[in-house]
């Protein structure tokens, strides 16, 4: 599954540039929607930055996002901003994915089943119902 942002996290204050050799480069208005800043939140920490899960875009956030776009994405001059299939968010594409798919290994879901209940895997939730179609 491909993981992606629906718009710009990060310091409301762009001051980004466009790339040389790009024409027109348009960058979309920074927007900190609470599930977008989630999942930088969660993408920075599957890249080894410590910052809290919590949905807020705070100058803590932006900071954290410079020394990632620094030491991971190759910034020469880090903006503070993740844009929607950007340099920051491809960057830190492999390891967010890789964190993802063991997080949802560990997904474990409740069936009641002959009156009682029991907690399986989503495998085992999956492969259960595909048995039942």
């Amino acid at each position: 599954m491909a993981y992606s942002i629906s718009a710009p996290v990060g310091d409301k204050k762009r001051t980004t540039k466009p790339e040389p050799g790009k024409k027109k480069q348009k960058f979309a208005a920074v927007a900190n929607k609470t599930a977008d800043v989630e999942m930088v939140h969660v993408m920075l920490v599957a890249n080894g930055f410590n910052v809290a899960v919590d949905g807020k875009c705070n100058g803590a956030l932006i900071k954290t996002i410079k020394q990632f776009q620094k030491s991971k994405a190759g910034f020469k001059t880090p903006d503070g901003i993740i844009d929607p299939g950007g340099k920051s968010w491809k960057a830190g594409q492999a390891a967010f994915n890789g964190y993802m798919k063991s997080v949802e290994k560990l997904q474990v879901y409740e069936v009641k089943q002959g009156g009682k209940t029991k907690y399986v895997t989503k495998s085992e939730f999956e492969a259960n119902q595909a048995k039942l179609l």
